[in-house]
């Protein structure tokens, strides 16, 4: 009898250890899951970081919108009008890469208005593949000295 009360003890124990090792490995794929999906989110979000970086410094060396798109002159950038301001999209992939199906789709809106002199306002926007709302906004500007053709 106290054998049978051992065996039936070792039972119970051994299926508790097993369900507290199984409920450890269900807790630590969440986690790694998780951890995964922010891991691509801030991979996603230090490419944008990145590209706006880039296009900020092209501005910064524009004096208008067609010497901005010059600088960004990349092969594949479209140069555009809306509501009275320009709008310059780029296109790159996920290696930060200039091309025409790229993940990511930078647009500098410049907001110069002809024979405008002195501060220029634009904004940089970083979309990840089609999505609505931009991964990185940057609202940014240059000083125009003079009307350049």
């Amino acid at each position: 009898m106290n054998r049978q009360k051992h065996i039936t003890s070792f039972y119970i124990e051994t299926i508790v250890m097993i369900l507290i090792f199984v409920m450890v490995i269900l807790i630590l794929t969440q986690v790694f899951g998780a951890s995964r999906k922010e891991s691509v989110e801030a991979m996603r979000l230090t490419d944008a970081v990145c590209l706006a970086e880039n296009a900020q410094t092209a501005v910064t060396a524009s004096g208008s919108a067609s010497e901005l798109a010059e600088l960004l002159d990349n092969g594949n950038e479209t140069l555009r009008e809306e509501s009275g301001q320009t709008v310059i999209d780029c296109f790159y992939d996920r290696d930060l890469k200039p091309s025409k199906e790229g993940a990511y789709r930078l647009t500098v809106t410049w907001k110069q208005k002809a024979g405008q002199e002195g501060f220029v306002p634009g904004t940089i926007e970083v979309y990840y593949q089609n999505e609505d709302l931009p991964t990185y906004s940057l609202d940014t500007g240059v000083y125009v000295k003079g009307v350049r053709p």
